[in-house]
């Protein structure tokens, strides 16, 4: 396989699946209420402490929910494009918990949403940090795909491509090395007139 056009790495929440829409809905249940979206902590969106933030989040983490969470945006479509008309596969690595019935609903629900032969693999790597995972792959030249803007700044480095889905909590990040998109629909474009045209401008 050619790395460089055939291989996407990608975060799962935020990019493949609509974590935050379902934690909030979750959360909703629980009594809390979201006062901001533009900032990357729970602790920041919910104005609670830290310490109980990362308990609920554990704890939303560890729950049936996360078997069922909704694909992000456009993402069925054009994942699904880009595997089966293109050629693509996709290996997840995503900072999601590590308790082993919590990967298994989280694969469940990716495999029942995209495919099962969309994803050769699906790592679920807690907090370990993901420079570590993408080490693999430097100078490969291939797509890292990431909402969170510290692991999308890790690619560059490592010689990989990384591309930052736009969300209010990373709207103010600068780096030229990213490109920024809007959804599915801008990636697949992207992607599949890459060998022609490397960064090339989406309208």
């Amino acid at each position: 396989m050619n790395l460089h056009t055939k291989l996407i790495l990608t975060d799962a929440d935020g990019v493949l699946l609509a974590w935050e829409h379902a934690f909030d809905e979750w959360a909703r249940a629980q009594g809390y209420k979201k006062v901001r979206a533009d900032e990357y902590g729970m602790n920041e969106k919910y104005n609670i402490p830290k310490k109980e933030s990362q308990y609920l989040i554990t704890k939303f983490n560890q729950s049936a929910w996360v078997g069922w969470i909704s694909p992000y945006r456009d993402a069925i479509k054009y994942v699904r494009k880009l595997h089966e008309e293109h050629g693509f596969i996709f290996r997840v690595i995503t900072s999601f918990e590590q308790d082993m019935f919590s990967v298994r609903l989280r694969e469940m629900n990716l495999h029942n949403t995209f495919g099962a032969n969309v994803f050769d693999s699906i790592h679920c790597i807690g907090n370990q940090d993901k420079r570590d995972y993408l080490k693999p792959y430097e100078g490969t030249g291939c797509f890292f795909l990431e909402d969170k803007p510290s692991n999308a700044d890790k690619a560059g480095p490592l010689g990989i491509q990384g591309v930052l889905f736009n969300h209010p909590y990373n709207k103010d990040h600068v780096n030229d090395d990213l490109i920024r998109v809007d959804n599915w629909k801008e990636f697949h474009d992207l992607a599949v007139n890459w060998e022609s045209s490397p960064r090339m401008l989406l309208s």
